[in-house]
């Protein structure tokens, strides 16, 4: 847990760093193999990683960590149908997001 918000404050303190990208396929190994807590904190991330612009202002990692995210639909919603209702809850709107 403590990891996760170390990781999290490194991508999403104050907004979403490039270094984001690099990290997604990282954190969706981990989240597919963590304890319900843990895949709450990373579906955090996540969503934050979601809010990221998805205009023409955005940037190129921006578009390729949206690219990303969409890739893992299946995965998220899988998540959304999860027994613990935080991590199910998160995925939903993580979905909704992306």
């Amino acid at each position: 847990m403590k990891a996760s918000h170390e990781v999290w404050t490194a991508l999403c303190s104050g907004g979403v760093f490039p270094a984001a990208e690099i990290a997604f396929p990282f954190l969706i190994e981990i989240m597919g193999i963590s304890e319900p807590s843990v895949q709450g904190e990373i579906l955090d991330m996540l969503i934050k990683f979601a809010e990221v612009p998805e205009d023409d202002s955005a940037e190129q990692w921006q578009r390729n960590l949206r690219d990303l995210l969409r890739g893992e639909h299946r995965f998220f919603t899988k998540l959304s149908h999860s027994r613990d209702e935080i991590v199910a809850d998160r995925a939903e709107r993580l979905l909704a997001a992306v």
